[in-house]
């Protein structure tokens, strides 16, 4: 066998074995990165519906000290309720 018998096969065999491979590996990645960008974009999608879901969220910490208010004021209310009896 001389040398560029040698060449040859070693060309076929890359050509018949490793390009595919490669090729398969690729298009792996590709459809995996395709089904990501499908799936990032429906989050975003649903991320702007769960984001208006959470437009009264600065309006708790006015609830929580109106809360407090009435529970005093329910509180002073039963002890002189208590006192009429």
């Amino acid at each position: 066998m001389t040398g560029w018998t040698a060449w040859w096969i070693f060309d076929l065999v890359v050509l018949l074995v490793v390009v595919p491979v490669v090729v398969f590996l690729l298009v792996r990645m590709l459809l995996a990165a395709l089904k990501l960008e499908r799936a990032s974009n429906e989050l975003a999608a649903s991320g702007g519906f769960f984001a208006s879901q959470f437009e009264g969220v600065e309006q708790l910490a006015r609830t929580r000290t109106l809360v407090r208010e009435v529970s005093t004021d329910l509180e002073r209310y039963g002890r002189a309720l208590d006192d009429l009896r």
